[in-house]
């Protein structure tokens, strides 16, 4: 399903200052040019037993004139609809697609484990990250030319920070110095062994295609309507989604970085950072932490697995494990700078709190978040704070750039101003192409039996 995941992934940046990368718009209209992916686009669009089409006449037409059409800019800032409209379009999905079959989840580790550092596995193999889709186009992630380097220590301290989260004090894993029955435990042995650690509140750009097209970075964001006006312009605000994760920097005798968040594969966990992000991506340190500060955001970030732990036992058969309405990424950074630092600057934010009812300090945190959708809007100090740069200023993307400046004039005036946004005919293309990937893993699920 090459095309349709391409599909999924449509964004791109209308005029950027970033080398080596190019706008989706570029793209689609150097491979609209190709008979054999417009046919193949559309055939793939066409695929479904049960009806004539997945997405009906009418709206195959209308995507083949975004397509193939010239005015490109429609799919420059794709999808482009607000939180609220991407909530029911998840809802709606999911009636398309189905819930998938709930799955027994391991028991809590127990008894004494060693944490197994230096690590011996081999370092992280680059043809196992990417995949060529022909048509030129490349998915998949790079090593990071220095992180890459500790992938194996990386993994094997997120795995360990894992296990003794969700063991509760009945498992334990012993060090040179010692044994922890806890994450933050853990840690605060490394650095009795000689290492420092630190603990940053990291923001980028969501890289959901991780395209390539002939050795050049793609730009495929997912484009959210903030429905906030941009001055003298006619239009509302539309920014890319933001990632965030609160990254452990570990250095000394052993080198190794991981992160806590919420994936899209529905875990919260910690997970060993050991890629390249393009370019486009950015990056910017929001906080950071140190000393017994770092040991309480670990501390924390332990509790929060747990809890979710809890939640999937509960609610077995969450479609998506739960994303979306248990959040997605910075919701679980969310709640961990709200613990921090009494308020959050993140964006966006879908967390429903009821999911976590009776979790303690977890319910609390959730409970203490602002949640987008629903009619509210968002508050210009989040949607500043999940994107990426230290200054707005420095934005390599003009027109996001000028956007950002000219909301951020009008809310220190007290002109800023909203509305509803009315891109629809994106939640029906979204829907389609969900549709069709599940009716496709469907497919070859029961083909593979």
């Amino acid at each position: 399903m090459r095309l349709l995941t391409f599909l999924i992934a449509l964004a791109a940046a209308a005029g950027q200052d970033l080398p080596n990368t190019i706008p989706l718009s570029k793209l689609m209209e150097e491979l609209s040019q190709k008979p054999e992916v417009r046919d193949e686009f559309f055939r793939r669009l066409d695929l479904n037993p049960a009806a004539d089409g997945i997405l009906g006449q009418e709206h195959i037409r209308r995507l083949r004139q975004l397509v193939l059409g010239k005015d490109w800019r429609k799919v420059d800032h794709f999808p482009g609809f607000s939180v609220e409209a991407l909530g029911r379009t998840v809802k709606l999905a999911v009636v398309v697609m189905g819930k998938p079959a709930s799955g027994t989840l391991p028991p809590p580790p127990a008894g004494t484990g060693k944490l197994g550092l230096p690590a011996a596995e081999p370092a992280i193999n680059p043809a196992e990250l990417s995949k060529d889709l022909g048509f030129g186009l490349v998915w998949g992630e790079d090593p990071h030319p220095e992180l890459g380097k500790w992938h194996a220590n990386s993994t094997r301290l997120a795995e360990a920070l894992n296990k003794l989260s969700l063991g509760q004090g009945k498992f334990t894993i012993a060090t040179e110095t010692g044994k922890a029955a806890t994450p933050e435990g853990l840690i605060e042995l490394l650095g009795k062994s000689g290492h420092t650690y630190e603990v940053r509140d990291a923001r980028y750009f969501a890289n959901f295609g991780d395209l390539r097209y002939r050795g050049q970075d793609v730009f495929t964001g997912f484009w959210l309507d903030t429905e906030l006006e941009v001055p003298g312009a006619n239009r509302t605000l539309l920014v890319p989604v933001g990632h965030s994760q609160h990254e452990l920097w570990v250095k000394g005798p052993i080198n190794a970085v991981v992160s806590i968040y919420f994936g899209i594969d529905g875990k919260a966990e910690f997970r060993a950072v050991d890629t390249k992000d393009q370019g486009w991506v950015m990056g910017d340190v929001a906080h950071k932490y140190e000393g017994s500060q770092a040991l309480e955001v670990i501390r924390s970030a332990g509790a929060i697995v747990r809890a979710y732990r809890t939640v999937h036992e509960k609610n077995p058969g969450l479609p998506w494990g739960g994303y979306y309405r248990l959040g997605v990424c910075n919701d679980v950074n969310a709640m961990i700078e709200h613990h921090m630092r009494g308020k959050t600057t993140l964006f966006p934010l879908t967390v429903e709190s009821k999911y976590f009812e009776g979790l303690g300090e977890v319910e609390q945190w959730a409970k203490a978040l602002p949640t987008d959708g629903g009619g509210r809007r968002p508050e210009f100090d989040r949607i500043r704070g999940s994107i990426p740069v230290a200054r707005i200023e420095d934005l390599p993307f003009p027109e996001l750039r000028d956007d950002l400046l000219k909301v951020r004039q009008a809310r220190d005036k007290g002109e800023l101003t909203s509305r509803r946004s009315g891109a629809w005919i994106w939640v029906f293309v979204l829907i389609a192409a969900l549709a069709a990937a599940g009716w496709w893993m469907r497919r070859r699920s029961r083909a593979s039996v």
